[in-house]
């Protein structure tokens, strides 16, 4: 049985983990994950002074539109706008990476595969993307719209991208078309009000972005990375902790992909738990997401993929199980949990899900959430 407790660290939380035998036994694990941050007034960004002895990067300045909401940043995410607060499942997501994810062309045809589209080409990218001024430079707005059938909402994503400091950064809208059309021209306005100044400190609280990874995509799932992963907390204090069982033989491991809570591995399957707040852009369009990531073709209606209903620490979930044709194959627990959603997922081959199928139930049915 091993227990990680959280540790208060200068702009990130670690994680100590405390060994106490049972080596054949099913290990016993929680983390910390820190609830929702009370909502920031709209207003440019400023405030803590950050510490530590590297060169802190170019920080951007904004004004917010008019009835929006600013939510202070967490994990990775340097902030989140809300359009029409308090729902939060329409938002704007700040997030900088390194600037080799600077790749318009394929940071396009991943979010255009997450709303159903087909690839698209430099041309292609020209039809749905234009320039629009910010400061001195430039940033990069892409308009994406789904296909829907005759009585369906087509989803659609606004994204855009500005250079700034030695960071790109990505805002991302996602949603259905009308209530993004709805905010297009705030979203606009807000990428124009973008100044990057000397680093006058981030959002209170937020993890120091100087060594922020450099990788290659942008952030997926449209943008909408986890709330609340890697921030400090009290043991004992107002933060929610995620409980599981391990089954025997699945261990945790490392991982530098983003956004992503927790890694576990579950023989040559990998089982990862991740976070994000409101509905994620809609079933439809993560469904979709996830038939692409294992081969399969999009559908136009959760009637064409249908899902079964369980219950995941006492409440209301949902699970989904795909298997492509190239012999992919990936389960998803989909938990929503207050103004965060939790997703519970195992990948891998066909056979290997096959084999961990006993193992993946046992592990959701013990996951819980404690004070």
């Amino acid at each position: 049985m091993r227990t990680a407790l959280p540790l208060a660290a200068p702009g990130f939380a670690l994680l100590a983990v405390l060994w106490l035998g049972g080596c054949n036994q099913d290990d016993i694990k929680s983390y910390e994950a820190p609830k929702d941050s009370a909502p920031a007034a709209s207003a440019p960004m400023g405030g803590g002074m950050m510490t530590g002895n590297a060169t802190p990067p170019s920080l951007p300045h904004w004004t917010a539109p008019s009835g929006w909401e600013e939510l202070p940043g967490s994990g990775m995410r340097y902030a989140t706008f809300l359009p029409e607060p308090p729902d939060t499942s329409l938002a704007v997501r700040v997030t900088p990476l390194g600037m080799m994810a600077n790749d318009p062309l394929s940071n396009a045809n991943r979010w255009a595969g997450q709303i159903g589209l087909p690839p698209m080409d430099e041309a292609g990218l020209a039809k749905v993307s234009h320039k629009i001024p910010v400061g001195d430079s430039e940033g990069l707005i892409i308009d994406l719209l789904g296909n829907a059938e005759e009585g369906q909402v087509a989803d659609r994503i606004l994204a855009a991208i500005v250079e700034g400091g030695d960071r790109v950064w990505f805002l991302m809208l996602p949603g259905p078309k009308d209530r993004v059309q709805k905010h297009a021209k705030g979203f606009e306005d807000l990428v124009k009000s973008i100044r990057f100044h000397g680093a006058t400190g981030m959002p209170m609280g937020h993890p120091d972005i100087s060594g922020v990874g450099d990788g290659m995509g942008a952030p997926a799932d449209g943008g909408m990375g986890s709330m609340g992963g890697g921030m400090a907390g009290s043991a004992g204090g107002a933060g929610e902790h995620f409980t599981y069982t391990a089954p025997a033989g699945w261990k945790e491991v490392p991982s530098d992909v983003q956004f992503r809570d927790l890694t576990l591995q579950a023989g040559s399957a990998e089982v990862t738990v991740t976070k994000f707040p409101g509905s994620v852009g809609g079933l439809l369009m993560n469904v979709n997401r996830w038939r692409g990531q294992v081969g399969l073709s999009p559908v136009q209606d959760l009637s064409q993929q249908p899902l079964t209903d369980r219950k995941v620490a006492g409440g209301a979930a949902q699970r989904l199980d795909l298997v492509g044709s190239d012999g992919k194959a990936m389960a998803v627990v989909i938990v929503p949990r207050g103004a965060l959603t939790w997703f519970l997922k195992i990948s891998g081959s066909a056979e290997e899900l096959k084999a961990q199928g006993e193992s993946f139930d046992r592990f959701v049915d013990s996951a819980g959430f404690t004070e």
